[in-house]
């Protein structure tokens, strides 16, 4: 059944409209293994089920679970599909005796395929690629115009020419990955939107005596500091590790994320004998805030440019202010209401090459002393947790989702006036 049954059905009375969602090929859609954009993909189509703006056709990797929790969602259809399954080695038998044949190629993988013969049948307003490698993108133009193409930045990446011939419009994620896209290029400003990140407040708010610290050995008067992220080296966990440390009791760190087992070797070299620092290693989304909220404090020491920051949102709806780097669009989510700021000095991290240099020590002293300023002020630390609630409200769900809606409006009037 198609979308027509839907018509009409928008607030309003405003006719619905439909809008395919494409995804990488990795982490599945609804979020059942986590993955940043996969949960905002998931929060957009949730929120949908109450506002009813759109009908949404979701691609991606197939998952059991996630196979099953889409029938959560009514207003949204999902195609599953496996690169390496059956049908996919099926399809490049087929694929070949076309080309040796019929002198015809088709798409190199059968995802490509399954999405070009869905979304012509779907008939959509858009089509959103959320994630992926983009040439095989280009194929679509062969059922949907490239100004009905729309690239979700979700973060840095250069202007090429060969992307703006596939993209028509762009969502970024916050100002800086959209001024790092269009500068220097006679890109039309106009066809490329911000679209602030969101957390599910659901899952993300604060909570009291949730047994963490117990759990850890952790007293109720230790000064507490969290990092969550990917466990690589750009992201700052080194120097976190460093810097609570060289505090010697002062303050105590918890760890959590997951990461290649070279990389955790080097975390837990850097660790040693220290039980002050504890590697707790990936924690299901849904229990995040726990840990958030048993914090003082959550460092979030990004080294190279983020384009937004997803642990700064959740952290501040979890009433925990942060240290954070001047990196990308990290500024733009915890500002200094909620968060102390620490530069990347030039002898530790080149802006140019991207590159982390040799020398943090005074990146990390940095560090440290921002670590004591919030410890020894528990009226700034007071004051901030207050105001972590009062910003993260801009990045609620509900607030994602209008600002989504605006944005396709605007794309539909700019198309009435080409």
């Amino acid at each position: 059944q198609g979308a027509d049954h839907l018509r009409g059905g928008g607030q309003g009375g405003k006719e619905v409209r439909k809008i395919a969602l494409c995804t990488a090929d990795l982490l599945p859609v609804p979020a059942t293994k986590n993955g940043a954009v996969e949960i905002l993909v998931e929060n957009l189509i949730k929120q949908n089920e109450i506002e009813k703006e759109f009908e949404f056709l979701v691609f991606s990797v197939y998952d059991k679970r996630a196979k099953k929790k889409s029938k959560e969602y009514a207003r949204s259809k999902f195609v599953f599909y496996k690169n390496d399954g059956i049908r996919a080695k099926l399809y490049n038998i087929k694929r070949k005796l076309y080309a040796k044949i019929k002198k015809k190629d088709l798409p190199f993988l059968y995802s490509t395929y399954l999405k070009l013969k869905k979304t012509k049948k779907f008939n959509p307003d858009y089509v959103i690629v959320e994630n992926g490698k983009l040439p095989k993108y280009r194929d679509f133009h062969s059922v949907i115009s490239r100004e009905k193409m729309i690239f979700h930045l979700h973060w840095r990446v250069p202007y090429r020419v060969d992307t703006d011939e596939i993209f028509g419009k762009y969502i970024a994620i916050s100002d800086f990955v959209k001024n790092s896209f269009i500068d220097g290029t006679e890109i039309n400003k106009s066809k490329v939107k911000v679209l602030k990140n969101c957390v599910d407040e659901s899952i993300f708010y604060p909570l009291d005596n949730c047994g963490i610290r117990e759990k850890y050995g952790i007293k109720e008067n230790d000064f507490l500091c969290i990092f969550v992220g990917r466990l690589v080296e750009n992201k700052g966990v080194i120097q976190a590790i460093k810097a609570v440390k060289s505090l010697n009791g002062q303050a105590k760190l918890l760890i959590l994320g997951a990461g290649e087992d070279s990389f955790i070797n080097v975390i837990r070299d850097e660790i040693g004998n220290d039980e002050n620092v504890i590697l707790v290693g990936q924690v299901n989304n849904d229990e995040l805030n726990k840990f958030y909220s048993s914090s003082d404090l959550c460092l979030f020491l990004s080294i190279v440019e983020e384009g937004a920051g997803l642990v700064a949102v959740e952290s501040m709806a979890c009433k925990t202010p942060l240290i954070v780097t001047d990196s990308g669009g990290i500024g733009e989510y915890a500002d200094l209401s909620v968060a102390e700021m620490v530069e990347r000095d030039k002898l530790f991290f080149d802006d140019k090459s991207q590159k982390v240099l040799g020398d943090d020590s005074k990146f990390v002293q940095d560090v440290v002393e921002k670590i004591l300023k919030f410890k020894n002020d528990r009226a700034l630390l007071e004051k901030m947790k207050g105001d972590c609630l009062i910003k993260a409200r801009e990045f609620t769900i509900s607030n994602y989702y209008r600002n989504f809606v605006n944005i396709i409006d605007e794309f539909e009037e700019m198309d009435k006036g080409e």
